[in-house]
């Protein structure tokens, strides 16, 4: 019979070598100067820090709108049947307002604002953002409706004459990097400024 040959026994691995103390202060030192690099980085400003500011207008009211109610004659009520006869008849009219901003005594915006709708229902809104360079500067803004014409009803001109005129006429700052928002009071009579970021 043959005899059956052993098989060798497979090379042990060689024990790893453990990384001496130098090797490791190395290495933690390596690892501080990676964190510390990476937070000095993240501190440092992308691109010069913003010098201007801006100015921005959102204002939004239903004071474009004028209903003048009145009662009917006795011939108006006659030209019309029964059950169309009521007893006021009332009439509803649009209204432009007119838009100046000042700053610094330099005007930045003259505009005449429209309802917008196909029938001019919708409520009047303006946007606009000015950019001005940082710093106090003197804002002066007129907000107003535009007159009817001269003859119109004198009911109309009546409540012409008590809608509101909006006006201001004070000091700002503005700060670099920042916008101050002009906007309404919900109720549409005067005109607050409170600052967002930009």
């Amino acid at each position: 019979m043959a005899e059956r040959l052993a098989a060798p026994n497979p090379p042990r691995p060689a024990p790893e070598a453990r990384p001496s103390a130098a090797t490791l202060a190395l290495r933690a030192v390596v690892s501080l100067a990676l964190v510390a690099g990476t937070a000095l980085v993240a501190r440092v400003p992308l691109g010069e820090p913003p010098r201007d500011a801006a100015l921005r207008l959102a204002l939004r009211t239903t004071h474009a709108r004028l209903e003048v109610c009145r009662e009917p004659s006795a011939r108006e009520l006659e030209a019309l049947p029964i059950h169309m006869r009521s007893p006021r008849i009332c009439t509803e009219t649009a209204l432009d307002y007119h838009l100046t901003v000042k700053l610094d005594g330099t005007e930045r915006l003259a505009r005449t604002v429209s309802p917008s709708g196909l029938r001019r229902t919708r409520p009047l809104a303006v946007e606009a953002t000015l950019p001005t360079p940082a710093g106090r500067r003197h804002l002066e803004l007129h907000f107003a409706p535009a007159p009817p014409p001269p003859d119109s009803p004198p009911d109309l001109l009546s409540a012409y004459a008590a809608l509101p005129a909006l006006h201001l006429d004070t000091p700002i700052d503005l700060a670099p990097g920042r916008i101050l928002l002009l906007t309404l009071t919900e109720d549409g009579e005067a005109l607050f400024i409170r600052e967002t970021p930009r």
